[in-house]
């Protein structure tokens, strides 16, 4: 039986609603990889895009560069009262480090990534984007394009609107791009019921703002909204990486999170509504409408922005330091369980699954490893994956846990060892990223850089 299976996933709950999440390689054969990133940050919450261009997989290191230093900016961490500068801080923050790494090598040269991000915040949302990946606002039967595209053709700092189509595919703004940036950000204030949409171009490559407007107003469930953009935009080709982010804002959960009474729905900007409402799945972009929301809502951005002078975060000192930075995050994030490495795990998600596998199973005892290394107890962890790497030797899921768990109790010599078997046997690129953590740590720089490279070039 041919074709594309899916493990069907469900939405997930946060403390202000759901949300549903997709990202997809799609079917070009010319984009190998996934370049596309994205960011869950529920207990923020923080929810965010990114789309990596540049040459080689300088794109998705980009990206994921950008998603990872988001989290660590937001994740576990009490947040200023002044959140929209620091918003504004961290992705300028993102920016720099982005734009020394593609000046100090030649791999990354180019390398740059759009952004788009959500923060909730009981009732009001902050939204800043880079590029042309999008946020949408749907609530009551209409649809709100929230985001401007920062390409040549739509760009207020450029103002060519008639350079024609060929101006819709040149993007103006992006992180890494110039040593500066200047992101668009706006505060609105939400209501339950509100429902965002946070998408790169992907998926708006295939799915105008007309036919997002019915498919929100015909589904309320975010993970099936999700997958319907997916396989729409597989129906159509699939041209692009596609990435999407459903964000279900729910009356019930706005009453537990603040205690306070439903309120009526607000517009964009905070100014009550008072147009007649239109008919569900109606688009007030197809006609113009709301243009003049989104005019008034950038006017305040930038009277904040002029406000808000930042205090920047200097720049790397040398030419080496973005290659370090980056090694001693990636060793933080192997330590507290944050890592880049994906699996498709029993248990995740389908723990009734694991439940009914033998007690002696080696993928079994791998999850209790897996339980025991979030946990912290990372002897146990060790003893676990050992055991299951004795009973299925070959997997290289094992080893590449088995290296995080050295590298966290800091036997770097063990964890270079297991991520370099977990290569051997196929495993994922994302083991360079960890070996060149454990070469740092051990104080061989050299082999270090020779591994992330290798994770650069996308080398097996």
């Amino acid at each position: 039986m041919g074709g594309r299976v899916k493990k069907k996933r469900r939405s997930k709950s946060f403390k202000y609603g759901r949300y549903g999440y997709v990202s997809d390689r799609g079917l070009n054969p010319k984009r190998v990889t996934n370049e596309d990133s994205y960011l869950l940050l529920e207990e923020v919450p923080l929810f965010a895009v990114a789309d990596g261009v540049g040459g080689q997989n300088a794109g998705e290191v980009a990206s994921q560069i950008a998603v990872e230093i988001l989290k660590h900016r937001f994740a576990n961490k009490r947040l200023p009262e002044d959140k929209v500068k620091f918003v504004e801080q961290v992705i300028r923050y993102a920016n720099r480090y982005l734009h020394e790494m593609s000046l100090d090598d030649e791999l990354l040269s180019g390398m740059a990534t759009t952004l788009a991000l959500v923060l909730i915040d009981k009732r009001q949302a902050i939204l800043s984007h880079v590029g042309d990946s999008r946020i949408y606002r749907f609530l009551d039967g209409r649809l709100y394009r929230e985001t401007r595209d920062h390409t040549l053709a739509h760009d207020r700092l450029w103002a060519a609107p008639d350079i024609g189509k060929v101006g819709e595919s040149v993007i103006t703004r992006a992180l890494g791009m110039d040593a500066d940036v200047e992101p668009e950000t706006k505060i609105i204030a939400v209501s339950p019921e509100t429902t965002f949409l946070l998408c790169t171009d992907g998926i708006t490559h295939h799915i105008g703002d007309e036919e997002l407007a019915h498919i929100l107003a015909s589904e309320t469930d975010p993970q099936a909204i999700c997958d319907v953009l997916r396989d729409l935009c597989y129906e159509r080709g699939a041209r692009d990486n596609l990435t999407a982010i459903v964000i279900a804002l729910d009356s019930l959960w706005f009453r537990l999170a603040d205690g306070r009474a439903p309120f009526r729905a607000m517009e964009s900007g905070g100014s009550q509504s008072s147009s007649p409402r239109r008919q569900s799945g109606e688009s007030d972009l197809a006609d113009g409408g709301g243009e003049s929301d989104r005019e008034e809502s950038e006017s305040r951005a930038d009277e904040r922005r002029g406000r808000f002078q930042t205090e920047e975060v200097p720049a790397p000192a040398s030419s080496k330091t973005w290659a370090r930075w980056l090694l001693g995050w990636i060793l933080v994030a192997s330590i507290v369980g944050l890592g880049l490495y994906v699996t498709e795990q029993v248990g995740r998600g389908g723990f009734a699954e694991l439940l009914e596998m033998p007690a002696s199973s080696p993928h079994h005892v791998f999850e209790r490893g897996r339980r025991l290394f979030d946990a912290g107890d990372f002897s146990a962890a060790r003893a676990a994956f050992t055991e299951a790497i004795a009973r299925a030797p070959d997997r290289a899921e094992y080893h590449h846990w088995l290296g995080r768990t050295a590298l966290a109790m800091r036997d770097y010599r063990a964890a270079i060892a297991s991520f370099q078997k977990a290569l051997q046997l196929g495993g994922r690129r994302e083991n360079y990223l960890h070996l060149a953590a454990a070469y740092e740590a051990q104080g061989d720089q050299e082999k270090a850089r020779e591994a992330l490279r290798a994770y650069v070039r996308g080398q097996p």
